[in-house]
């Protein structure tokens, strides 16, 4: 795998990047809200500390969680070109 660490080392900090969205994705509460018409989404995660439980808060427009998706869609085609590079390479497939 020494010879892939070059592609696959900027693909693991991408992924490290999306922890805390991940996060808020998977244990959060989803609320959509539509005020004056301006539609957005908001996550809402409790989150125990400690000695308390802290509440953390996210929110973004329709637009920012389309940057998001397709933000990590563009991660996935390129991590998965890469494994095939390797299943290729490598005689696995």
């Amino acid at each position: 795998m020494e010879k892939y660490r070059k592609d696959i080392e900027p693909l693991l900090a991408q992924l490290k990047s999306y922890e805390k969205n991940r996060h808020l994705f998977v244990h959060g509460h989803l609320m959509l809200t539509n005020a004056d018409r301006t539609p957005s989404v908001h996550f809402r995660l409790y989150a125990l500390s400690k000695d308390c439980v802290k509440l953390h808060r996210e929110s973004w427009t329709l637009e920012q969680m389309e940057s998001i998706a397709s933000d990590i869609e563009a991660y996935a085609r390129r991590f998965g070109r890469l494994l095939d590079r390797v299943y290729i390479e490598q005689g696995l497939n």
